[in-house]
């Protein structure tokens, strides 16, 4: 398998996952109940129930892709005369 470069936000959700995974294995079985996924999700990627359900609507709603935030760009301030000089 070829080998991707991951980003630093990326490698800190491999970490969770590998944590979340050794409790699991310390712990002898699960965590949390196998039917709760979406809380089984949130605590082993340590992100909020919320941001996983917003992820899975944004992506029922857009044919199964998935979009990153647009940029922002900074706007150019619009030069303004001083008539008061």
């Amino acid at each position: 398998m070829k080998s991707k470069t991951l980003s630093s936000q990326s490698q800190g959700l491999v970490l969770s996952l590998l944590n979340y995974f050794q409790q699991e294995k310390d712990n002898g079985g699960p965590l949390l109940p196998l039917l709760a996924v979406q809380e089984r999700v949130a605590q082993a990627l340590s992100i909020s129930l919320s941001t996983i359900t917003r992820i899975q609507r944004r992506l029922s709603s857009n044919d199964n892709v998935l979009r990153s935030p647009g940029k922002k760009r900074p706007r150019k301030k619009s030069k303004t005369t001083d008539s008061q000089a």
